[in-house]
């Protein structure tokens, strides 16, 4: 049975950022959940996501974008190919 969620009341000015792991494949590659206020256009410009990297991103794993939540809302799944930037990458 679905169950509808109220929409998500935030002040207009207050910035939302929540980035977690949520899921974990067979073959280790994980998925994390990034749900942000920004616009999925500012999500995929270069440097955004390196404050992420040091989450122990590595090849293969998957970010699921919400994008601009407090407006119309943009979805994306991202597939990261390499960390450059992290210092702390998880090994296989």
């Amino acid at each position: 049975m679905a169950v509808m969620i109220p929409k998500l009341q935030v002040g207009v000015g207050k910035r939302i950022e929540e980035f977690e792991p949520i899921a974990r494949s067979r073959t280790g590659a994980l998925t994390f959940s990034l749900v942000t206020s920004d616009s999925l256009q500012k999500v995929l410009t270069p440097f955004f996501l390196d404050r992420f990297s040091t989450s122990g991103l590595r090849k293969f794993d998957r970010i699921q974008v919400n994008a601009d939540c407090q407006g119309l809302g943009e979805h994306a799944t991202l597939l990261v190919e390499e960390n450059l930037e992290g210092n702390k990458v998880r090994q296989p």
